[in-house]
């Protein structure tokens, strides 16, 4: 089943040459799954010391829990193949990519250099499916390494291998990519298709793409990040997919529930075949609504780091848990400390998440982050009053200046059912931030545009903060490409009575802005609010008229909030510029 085989999405993969600083310098901001930093074919002989520099540096940056990296290294027969091995192990990418295995022989050869080299355990292989050879004895490959975890298909040098020739419906390739789906999926391993050249031509492209998805493959390979969004879509489980597996899941455990034998929906009988292919299907989609002004900032991207006080967010959370991977996790604290210390800015908070207290790095992240100087620590999945406590104590004993102040991540059921409790927990305490992400995954909920089904945790989290007069933080939205569903989030984050919304990329910081800052209009209506409560105050007047209408004193307290978070919004603007 899909949950066996993956672990992060692979639908969109896109090659990078390693030469190309400016595309390794764009990665952070594309929406593809995974990218494969190449140092073979992308990469001249007399550049490859150069750019085996450059893409280790990149797949060192981290660019958060959803976005695999992996190198593709030069074959080790080469004369660069063991160096870029080498280097690569210790970059912090995900996995390695091994061009033209035609043998088992030949991956067994790559992890136990791996091995001797160190690296680390969850560190995979993919296997490039290229050659004629490599196709006869796919079974064999697939079957010759835990640390295998992808086949791609090389359909560019197949075709070329074969001097078959290359139509819009492949069916000269069709038999071999039909092996290398039937092996990977007999070995719980993702097959990823082969690129598509032509960039010119959408339809033979969509497809293409349509082939791909209907032989069974995982995802596709690119070239060209104008394909992802379209790549994205065709890989991903349609609204109509998702209803129905939820209705097959749903029908198969009443079924259970009463003890009867058999699971009947719409007069049909589901098997545990189709249990089990739902159950791929929520995966997925639980993946991809998981795959976010308080902008998330990997704690190893330098670049992002570097840019941040040029960015207008109101606050940035530099973030030490999911977005750094364990062996970089020193890296990234160091990296985040010294941005800190180097400034964002009179007008731009700086929170540090760090890792859970009881984790191996979050007793050495908190003392980073308190010794940093930043405004806030950030702790995940916070689910008692207890656990803000033990967070206040220990910074309480690191000497934390009075004014740092926790922000806890509402993001499990527990967090949510004691969400009161922890809101009044500290002093220290001034923000939540509603985990929707991992949330929506404890509950094992279908996550929709308009997020029904976690809208009552979210209404639960704005009470308690408004209730104990803490700022309330709506959770990420992931998909950037859809910016309607986006713009319903933004709304109804507002009409909630969230405060603001945590974001994972720099280009929705505007959009939030002002989706969240007063209209002009709301100004001029509480000018005019405040205006005539003056002058009644002043002329002795018990009662506030406006526009025919009573002015209470909530109203005033209203329109003071509204002009002092424009104050505030205008001051911030003024220092930007």
């Amino acid at each position: 089943m899909l949950q066996h085989r993956l672990r992060r999405l692979g639908r969109s993969v896109l090659f990078l040459p390693g030469i190309n600083q400016r595309a390794l310098d764009k990665l952070q901001t594309l929406a593809c799954d995974a990218a494969i930093l190449d140092l073979e074919d992308a990469v001249s002989p007399a550049k490859k010391l150069e750019a085996r520099g450059l893409v280790c540096t990149a797949a060192s940056r981290g660019y958060g829990p959803h976005k695999e990296i992996a190198i593709r290294i030069n074959p080790l027969a080469s004369a660069w193949g063991h160096a870029d091995l080498a280097e690569a192990v210790h970059s912090g990418a995900h996995a390695v990519v091994v061009p033209k295995v035609d043998s088992a022989d030949m991956l067994q050869e790559v992890a136990a250099k791996m091995d001797e080299l160190q690296a680390p355990n969850d560190m995979t292989i993919w296997a490039m499916i290229e050659t004629p050879l490599g196709v006869l004895n796919v079974q064999q490959i697939a079957a010759s390494h835990p640390r295998l975890s992808c086949l791609v298909a090389g359909t560019s040098d197949l075709s070329k291998e074969l001097q078959c020739a290359t139509t819009p419906c492949r069916h000269a390739l069709v038999p071999s990519l039909a092996l290398i789906v039937l092996a990977a999926k007999a070995y719980r391993l993702r097959a990823l298709d082969g690129v598509h050249l032509d960039l010119d031509n959408e339809s033979d492209f969509a497809a293409q793409l349509r082939q791909g998805l209907e032989m069974g493959f995982d995802g596709k390979t690119l070239i060209h990040p104008k394909t992802i969004a379209a790549t994205n879509k065709m890989f991903s489980p349609t609204d109509v997919q998702v209803t129905h597996a939820n209705e097959v899941i749903d029908a198969y455990e009443a079924a259970i529930a009463v003890g009867n034998g058999m699971a009947v929906l719409h007069g049909k009988l589901i098997e545990n075949l189709h249990v089990d292919m739902a159950r791929d299907v929520l995966a997925m989609h639980t993946m991809i609504q998981a795959a976010t002004a308080l902008l998330f900032v990997p704690g190893l991207n330098d670049a992002l780091l570097t840019k941040l006080r040029l960015l207008p967010c109101d606050a940035a959370m530099l973030d030490l848990e999911d977005a750094v991977s364990p062996l970089q996790k020193d890296l990234a604290r160091k990296r985040v400390a010294a941005a800190v210390r180097g400034g964002c800015g009179p007008y731009m908070e700086v929170a540090v998440r760090m890792n859970p207290l009881a984790s191996a790095w979050g007793p050495q992240d908190l003392a980073a982050a308190v010794a940093s100087g930043a405004h806030a620590v950030v702790v995940p999945k916070v689910d008692s009053a207890d656990a803000v406590r033990r967070i206040a104590s220990a910074m309480d004993e690191l000497q934390a200046p009075p004014a740092m102040g926790i922000w806890a991540m509402i993001e499990t059921p527990l967090g949510v059912l004691n969400v009161q409790d922890i809101a009044a927990s500290h002093p220290r305490l001034g923000c939540l931030i509603a985990g929707t992400s991992d949330l929506s995954k404890e509950l094992q909920c279908v996550m929709t545009p308009d997020r029904h089904a976690v809208v009552p945790s979210l209404a639960q989290i704005v009470l308690a903060a408004k209730a104990c007069g803490l700022r309330a933080i709506d959770g990420v939205h992931f998909d950037v490409a859809k910016t309607a569903e986006f713009d319903q989030q933004l709304r109804q984050g507002r009409e909630m009575g969230f405060d603001g919304k945590t974001l994972m990329h720099a280009q929705t910081i505007e959009q939030t802005n002002e989706a969240f800052s007063p209209t002009e209009a709301q100004v001029q209506h509480a000018e005019r609010v405040v205006s005539a409560h003056d002058k009644a105050i002043a002329s002795g007047a018990g009662m506030v008229v406006l526009d025919d209408k009573l002015i209470e004193h909530v109203y005033v307290e209203m329109a003071h909030e509204v002009l002092s978070k424009h104050r505030l919004i205008q001051a911030r603007r003024r220092g930007a510029n």
